[in-house]
C-alpha cells in the first residue's frame, strides 16, 4: 500500500500550554524516513540522490547517508524566535522534511517534537492549523483575490477584512490588484488578462500563509525561477528580510521560520 498509515488523536492541546521555555519550538531527533514504495528498485533510486542537507551555520545536519533511507540519522532543533536556513541540492530531503513535520508521513525511526510534545500526541489538523508552509509551487484557484487569499482560512470575517489589507500592503500586493474591482477581481488560469505570473502568484500564496497566522512559518525555494521578474524577486527578498527582522512589530504570531533553499 503506497498510502502512508497516519493516524490522529482527537485532544487539541491549547498552544499556551505548549509554551514551556525549555523546549525548543521543533526538534527531529534521530530520523530515518523511506517513502512508502513496493518498487525496491525504485527506492533505492531516491536514496542514491540523498546528500547531506546544510544548515545556515555550515554544519552538517543530516550526516549519516545510509543506502536504505532516503533521510538518514537526520537531527535538528529550531529555537523559539529563531530562523534556520537548511540548504541542499534538488532531491535532497528538504521538502521530505515539512512532509514528516506536517505529519503527511511519519518518520520509521526517530521522533519530531513540537514543543517537547511528540507528533504523533497531537491532533493532526490542530498541528497543521500552526505551521504556514509556502511551497516552491503556487496554487491559484480560479476565483477574485479574496478567494484566493482567503482560502482554506477559517476566522471572524471582519477580522479578515481587516487583515487582508494590512498583509497586501505588507507584500505590495496592492501593487498589482486592479483598482475597479480591488480584491473581487477575478482571477483565470484560463484567461490572459486576468492570469498572474509566477511571482505574483507566489505573493499570493505568501499572503495566503501570513494571513492563516501560523506559528511556524516556512518557506520551500520560495525565490526560485524568478529571474524573469527581477523586481517580484527583490520585493520577496525584503519581506522576507523585514519578517525575520521586525517579525515582533510586524508578525507577533510567527515563533520560528524555517527556510528551505
Amino acid at each position: 500500500d503506497l498510502k502512508p498509515k497516519i493516524f490522529s488523536l482527537h485532544n487539541i492541546i491549547p498552544y499556551s500550554v505548549l509554551n514551556l521555555d525549555n523546549k525548543p519550538l521543533i526538534e527531529f531527533k534521530n530520523i530515518f524516513f523511506n517513502y512508502p514504495s513496493n518498487n525496491v528498485n525504485d527506492k533505492n533510486d531516491k536514496n542514491e540522490k540523498s546528500n547531506n542537507l546544510i544548515s545556515q551555520n555550515n554544519n552538517t545536519i543530516s550526516s549519516k547517508n545510509s543506502s536504505s533511507y532516503y533521510i538518514s540519522n537526520f537531527s535538528l532543533k529550531l529555537e523559539n524566535d529563531e530562523t534556520i536556513i537548511i540548504e541542499g541540492e534538488k532531491s535532497t530531503g528538504k521538502t521530505t522534511l515539512i512532509n514528516l513535520l506536517e505529519r503527511l508521513y511519519d518518520p520509521n525511526n526517530g521522533n519530531i517534537y513540537f514543543k517537547g510534545y511528540e507528533l504523533k500526541s497531537l491532533n493532526i489538523k490542530w498541528l497543521r492549523n500552526h505551521i504556514g508552509y509556502v511551497s516552491h509551487e503556487s496554487s491559484i484557484i480560479n476565483g477574485t483575490f479574496k478567494d484566493n487569499i482567503l482560502f482554506g482560512i477559517p476566522s471572524d470575517e471582519t477580522i479578515k477584512n481587516r487583515y487582508i489589507d494590512f498583509v497586501c500592503k505588507f507584500l505590495k500586493i496592492d501593487n498589482f490588484i486592479p483598482l475597479i474591482n480591488g480584491y473581487d477581481t477575478i482571477i483565470s488560469e484560463f484567461n490572459q488578462e486576468s492570469k498572474l505570473t509566477k511571482g505574483q502568484q507566489k505573493l499570493i500564496s505568501l499572503c495566503r500563509v501570513l494571513m492563516k497566522r501560523p506559528k511556524i512559518l516556512v518557506l520551500d525555494e520560495i525565490l526560485d525561477d524568478l529571474n524573469n521578474e527581477i523586481e517580484i524577486q527583490k520585493n520577496i527578498k525584503l519581506c522576507i528580510e523585514k519578517i525575520i527582522e521586525e517579525k515582533n512589530l510586524f508578525f507577533p504570531n510567527i515563533d520560528g521560520i524555517i527556510i528551505l533553499t
